[in-house]
């Protein structure tokens, strides 16, 4: 007994959501090709529901679910030539739609309702349209097949399929299997999917072994995206249209039979993961704007032209094997093509030249031509460069005479060249021996001592000659060796000069050690960084070295780590001993902690110097054992960068027709997503720098060195496989150092600049900064500014010199002013010191001037007694009789006159202020002018004050302490005044008695105990 379930679900009036269970048991049924439901109150089917048994059992009738708007599962129709699925109408949504068997275009419009449904399959070999789906918009997944060995005779044709459909988010498969003992899937004539713009996969012929049959096939003209894999199969074709304006696949792969046509071109690609093109067609897909292949590529079949005309780069490798059909050379448009990955074959194709290749300038694995019957010319651009300087790199047999074999393309390349090792030949013998070994990227220069070649890292080298020339070459760089230039005449017959090697003997006694630093990133506010510090040995015997880092100005950066058991005192690290292997080198590190309050901008200055121990050996060139370099303290970075360890310089201390040394360091690192397979660095020497005096310092890894035209330098770090920095970070990173001498005279204006270029495998360069060295000339030094004495009270003047830009005064409180003059008033007594600094760009000029404030006198105090005029204090006197100075110079002075006396002292050049009276000049009738007597004094707590001759005026009493200061005032009004202690301290006190205009009569000194 078979049984459908079915859940009910009725909305009522009232809100409220009921449900029923309806069980049909088909056992009841009059037949089993009928299929009736008389339950009108069934909406909704949650479940599975399999209408018709294929071609046993097929279809006949469906009733009785014309309420039906969903099914929650799959719903499986298998039809024949009377089945109607008119029962159906109603049906809106489904999860999944099988349809298969025998259907005409009226049979299938009872589907045509459907709108929501996440899947369809259709078995189309017995179906006469598909229009049945026209308003689906989006599946998850389609699959249009045509089974093998039960197609009809003739063929079905399908028109404007699915117009509607936008997006298939997974896959989309048209077509079946290959099936040997049936047969090809055929579809004589297939058009549509003109709606859709984006798929998740798309297969047509959905094996990739195998393909569809079809013979006209025009669609998917709109299509953008096709997220994953895009594969075609098609056999027998006569037509092939579509695909004009996809822009973006993953993975595509062609594959084509006896396609007497034009396959698409793909005119909206410009770049893939990976591709596979087997085709027997006019032509193969053209992709006119494809640029790059981020995978591997493969161009099989036959066909008579090969498009790819903008194709510059193949990331992976690279399988070429193309005939033509009809027998001829098939027309190449790989021009382009600039570089290969990985693997580059040309196999088994009836090519007979190679020039289609001539845009070839880098194969990162083996090229491999072999099997071409016709290929006679191969002399292409990069294999007459590449054969002579990396044979083992490229395979060639099994072509024509003329590209056979290496020699042959050799020959046909027509070039000169001369190739060789660089070794140390420890036993001066002139033979690789023993315990010889090559040197790592030494310069080749010519007769002009212009550069030519560079060994790469196990000492190989070539070089290209001229035909009818003289050259003669040697290896430069290397203090201690000699070696044996070799000179080389050639004719007008290419020829090759094979093992011409480089010996290079050590001097007897050779002891010649450099230094060299590198700084993991650039100095950053809040970062630590490590700096590491290289001594190369460039002798042959174990040098013990003696290394000093002086940190001459390194403000807001602290040392934490130090390798190597390095001694930091003050401002200076020392490493006492290190050992140094023979041509080998020893690495010591510091690691700065930066402050996050240090302003970016601020210059780090420091040097270090390398010594050979004991100090009786005598290293033969001491210039690279002394480095001076400066480092800027940056915010955010670029890790991909060029440095320079000079980049401003004085043009006074280079002296006429010499050059300054300046070290280059380029830093990379891969922030990609994936290891980077090889690293290209290019650097084009300015004019300004002497190329002839290049010098490698090093490398982090494994590089070739070659001098390109035009005084370009190329490195090439082949199968570096450098990781990702989200991998691993402290491996991304890579770099460069070389030393360069500037031209002799340059002129203080010139600015020396170097900019990089950095290649990741085949991804667009990243071009580097500006390394700048500018020449200036400082403002003359002044002569230090004298020490400052000046009185209390005074304005203290001082001025700075001229032509500096910026100016700085400043005390141990901290910066007081920053113009060229520095005036300060109110300054008390003592002693200070005051900082000057004066600054340009690149100039700095310091200063210190102590400055002694002296203490002004105390205001003297006149009395009189008789006609003699005594002042308080001591030191010089000034007085002054109505305005004129007197000759007298001391405390006292006799007055003939009655007037205006002044007097002020002067101690130590600082004058007091002066003090003034009206004073009268005494003769025999003014002998009675009033006076006073005190007693006792010296007093304890009380004094008396007798007047004498004074009652018959108003007279006034004051009563100073000796710097001046009124410390009593009182009007006289008797002849015996008291004068109580109160607060008085014990010490010397003046008494003076003097009449409303400020004349005094007497003045007597009070001592109190």
């Amino acid at each position: 007994m078979k049984k459908f379930l079915f859940f009910l679900f009725v909305a009522a009036l009232t809100g409220t959501i009921q449900s029923q269970v309806c069980v049909i048991d088909l056992s009841t049924q009059t037949a089993v090709d009928q299929f009736i439901i008389d339950n009108p109150t069934c909406t909704i089917i949650d479940g599975d529901v399999s209408l018709g048994y294929g071609n046993v059992d097929p279809l006949q009738n469906v009733d009785g679910l014309q309420n039906i708007t969903e099914i929650t599962g799959m719903l499986s129709v298998f039809g024949s030539n009377g089945s109607d699925l008119q029962g159906l109408s109603n049906l809106i949504s489904v999860n999944g739609l099988e349809v298969r068997g025998e259907f005409t275009s009226n049979q299938l419009s009872a589907l045509s309702n459907i709108q929501n449904v996440s899947s369809v399959y259709i078995g189309a070999n017995f179906i006469e349209d598909l229009h049945a789906f026209d308003s689906i918009t989006s599946l998850d997944e389609l699959m249009i097949d045509f089974q093998p060995g039960i197609v009809q005779l003739p063929p079905p044709s399908f028109y404007d399929v699915f117009p509607n459909l936008t997006t298939v988010s997974n896959g989309l498969s048209i077509g079946s299997n290959y099936d040997s003992a049936n047969g090809d899937a055929v579809c004589d004539t297939l058009t549509g999917f003109n709606a859709l713009t984006s798929v998740g996969s798309l297969s047509i012929g959905p094996d990739d072994n195998y393909v569809f049959n079809t013979t006209s096939f025009d669609g998917f003209h709109n299509i953008q995206t096709i997220t994953n894999t895009f594969f075609i199969g098609l056999w027998y074709l006569t037509d092939v249209v579509g695909f004009e304006n996809l822009q973006s696949v993953e993975d595509i792969q062609v594959w084509s039979w006896t396609c007497d046509c034009n396959l698409p071109d793909f005119e909206s690609l410009t770049s893939l993961t990976t591709s596979m093109l087997f085709c027997y067609a006019w032509s193969s897909p053209d992709f006119p704007n494809l640029t790059s292949v981020n995978g591997d590529f493969s161009l099989n079949g036959y066909v008579d032209e090969v498009g790819c005309s903008a194709l510059e780069n193949v990331e992976g490798n690279f399988y070429f094997s193309i005939s033509s059909s009809t027998g001829l050379t098939p027309t190449m448009q790989l021009q382009s093509l600039d570089s290969v990955g990985g693997d580059f074959s040309v196999q088994y194709s009836n090519l007979d030249n190679l020039n289609f290749l001539s845009g070839l300038d880098y194969v990162g694995g083996i090229f491999q031509i072999s099997q071409n019957p016709n290929l006679a010319t191969c002399d292409i651009w990069y294999l007459c460069e590449n054969l002579p300087i990396d044979p083992t790199s490229i395979i060639i047999f099994g072509n024509s005479p003329g590209c056979n074999s290496v020699d042959e393309v050799l020959a046909s390349c027509g070039d000169t060249y001369a190739e060789g090792e660089v070794f140390y030949d420890l036993d001066c013998n002139g033979v690789f021996d023993n315990a010889d070994f090559y040197e790592n990227n030494p310069v080749i220069v010519n007769e002009q001592n212009i550069p030519v070649s560079s060994s790469d890292y196990f000492g190989h080298y070539f070089v290209p000659l001229q035909d009818n020339s003289t050259t003669t070459l040697s290896v430069i760089g290397l203090p201690g060796f000699s070696m044996v230039p070799q000179t080389i005449t050639t004719t007008a017959t290419t020829t090759t000069y094979n093992n011409v090697h480089f010996g290079l003997c050590p001097q007897a006694d050779l002891h010649n050690v450099s230094v060299s630093q590198y700084l993991s990133a650039p100095f950053s506010p809040g970062f630590g960084r490590y700096q590491y510090f290289e001594i190369t040995n460039l002798g042959p015997q174990i040098e013990e070295v003696a290394l000093t880092y002086e940190l001459t100005n390194i403000p807001g950066a602290t040392v934490s780590v130090i390798t190597d058991e390095g001694v930091l005192s003050g401002n200076t690290i020392q490493w006492s001993t290190l050992s140094v292997p023979a041509f080998g080198y020893k690495t010591v590190a510091v690691f700065f902690q930066v402050s996050a309050t240090t302003p970016i901008g601020q210059v780090f200055n420091s040097n270090v110097s390398a010594t050979i121990v004991p100090g009786t050996l005598t290293d033969i060139f001491p210039s690279n054992n002394f480095l001076t370099f400066i480092n800027i303290v940056v915010g955010s970075y670029d890790p991909n960068d060029i440095t320079v360890n000079i980049p401003a310089y004085n043009h006074d201390l280079i002296a006429p027709q010499t050059a300054l040394s300046l070290d280059y360091t380029i830093r990379f690192q891969n922030t990609g997503t994936a290891e980077a397979i090889n690293v290209r660095v290019l650097d084009d020497i300015e004019e300004d720098l002497d190329i002839s005096s290049f010098e490698m310092i090093g490398s982090s890894h494994p590089c070739t060195l070659t001098f390109n035209e035009n005084n370009q330098v190329e490195w090439l770090f082949e199968n570096i496989m450098l990781p990702d920095s989200t991998s691993e970070e402290e491996a991304s990173h890579g770099y460069i150092q070389y030393r360069i001498k500037t031209q002799p005279n340059l002129m203080l204006e010139d600015v020396v600049e170097n900019t990089a270029a950095i290649y990741f495998d085949f991804n667009e360069p990243i071009i580097t900064n500006t390394a700048t060295t500018v020449f200036y000339v400082c403002p003359s030094t002044p002569e230090p500014m004298a020490d400052q004495s000046i009185c209390e009270g005074d304005v203290l003047v001082l001025s700075g010199p001229l032509g500096w830009e910026d100016y700085v005064w400043s005390t141990f409180e901290g910066e007081i002013s920053t113009t060229n003059q520095l005036q300060i008033m109110s300054l008390h007594a003592g002693t200070f010191d005051i900082a000057f600094d004066a600054s340009t760009e690149y100039c700095q000029y310091h200063d210190d001037i102590n400055v002694t404030v002296i203490s002004t006198p105390a205001a003297p105090v006149i009395s009189q007694i008789g006609n003699t005029l005594t002042a308080t204090g001591s030191g010089v006197f000034i007085w002054t009789f109505n305005g004129d100075i007197l000759s007298e110079s001391g405390n006292s002075i006799e007055i003939q006159e009655s007037g205006i006396y002044s007097v002020e002292v002067v101690v130590n050049s600082c004058s007091s202020t002066i003090t003034s009276g009206n004073f009268t000049a005494i003769g025999v009738e003014e002998s009675k002018a009033p006076n006073f007597i005190l007693s006792p004094n010296p007093m304890f707590n009380q004094a008396q004050m007798k007047i004498q001759n004074g009652l018959g005026q108003e007279i006034y009493l004051t009563i100073s302490d000796p710097m001046g200061k009124i410390i009593r005032s009182q009007k006289i009004t008797s002849d015996m005044v008291r004068i109580d202690r109160n607060d008085m301290a014990s010490g010397v006190y003046y008494v003076s008695m003097f009449n409303p205009q400020g004349v005094i009569f007497m003045t007597q000194k009070l001592l109190v105990e």
